[in-house]
């Protein structure tokens, strides 16, 4: 599955910018288990970052979904700039040592593009993985830890922690 990147506002109207991506699906948020954040509290730039999991257990070979949210927590109107049209970075770690890059093997397009989010707006990430590691085996049951990170600028990055149970 591919990601969507969505712009919301606090009006509750959604524009959204699907990227040559394509679409993935999320969790229902009933379960879903929370991120805490590398940083606490907004940053510099006022832009706060959310990373969350559809559920906190998955079986082997069970996709796990991802949600990245970034917020502008201002009063004002904040510009992020983008040196390419990948938004966030998503990396899932097991034992310290990186398992899975969602931007491994994929191509953005090369220009620099500025993204103005307003009082409350956020950019939400969706993303999927199927289990398997960046040499293509299948990921062992254990915990790992997945890390989104805003690519503008010195922008938040965010973790949470989730298991793959022996299914």
């Amino acid at each position: 599955m591919n990601p969507r990147i969505l712009v919301h506002g606090l009006s509750g109207i959604t524009l959204a910018a699907i990227l040559p991506f394509g679409l993935a699906a999320c969790g229902n948020g009933d379960d879903e288990a929370t991120a805490t954040p590398t940083q606490p509290g907004p940053t510099a730039n006022d832009i706060a970052i959310e990373l969350t999991t559809g559920q906190a257990l998955y079986t082997e070979s069970e996709a796990v979904e991802f949600r990245a949210v970034a917020t502008n927590t201002a009063d004002e109107i904040r510009e992020l700039e983008f040196a390419t049209g990948q938004r966030f970075e998503l990396d899932v770690e097991h034992d310290g040592e990186l398992t899975w890059r969602w931007s491994d093997g994929r191509v953005f397009t090369q220009a620099i593009e500025e993204v103005e989010l307003g009082p409350g707006e956020s950019i939400e990430f969706i993303a999927e993985w199927d289990q398997e590691d960046r040499d293509g085996e299948p990921a062992s049951a254990g915990q790992y830890t997945a890390v989104a990170t805003l690519l503008a600028g010195d922008e938040p990055a965010a973790t949470v922690e989730f298991e793959i149970a022996e299914g």
